[in-house]
């Protein structure tokens, strides 16, 4: 199936991400995956920025979206707002954002999401642009 979406890049030149590259690549493709399956005909937009202190990523979709009762689940492990995508070939488990969760707080960031049914979802991701002494390894 064809879903004939835009992948557009917006990302400042020669910016610098303070991550592991495995936990961070793996953030960025869950999400992207999700954001590519509730996607049709639309757009996704993946940002990037860096200030001062901290890097931030922004991946925007025109998808489905989500009403606000699914937003404050979302995060739950085996949480799933669709229970129809048990057996999709993404193979769903609902435990994806949950780790996505814990794989950036353990980077002293933090990661948010708004969204809105038939407008869409941004999730943005913050992270430190330094090693925090006080974090645990």
């Amino acid at each position: 199936m064809q879903k004939k979406d835009e992948l557009r890049i917006d990302v400042e030149r020669d910016l610098t991400v303070y991550a592991d590259y495995d936990r961070l690549t793996q953030v960025l493709i869950n999400i992207l995956k999700n954001s590519i399956q509730f996607t049709e005909n639309g757009t996704i937009t993946l940002r990037g920025k860096s200030d001062y202190k901290e890097t931030i990523i922004e991946i925007e979709d025109t998808g489905i979206g989500m009403d606000p009762k699914e937003l404050e689940q979302i995060w739950d492990r085996f949480y799933k707002a669709d229970l129809s995508r048990t057996s999709t070939r993404y193979g769903e488990s609902g435990i994806g954002l949950s780790i996505v969760e814990q794989l950036v707080k353990a980077h002293g960031g933090s990661i948010s999401v708004s969204s809105a049914p038939s407008k869409g979802s941004t999730f943005e991701i913050r992270l430190p642009n330094f090693a925090d002494p006080d974090q645990d390894e």
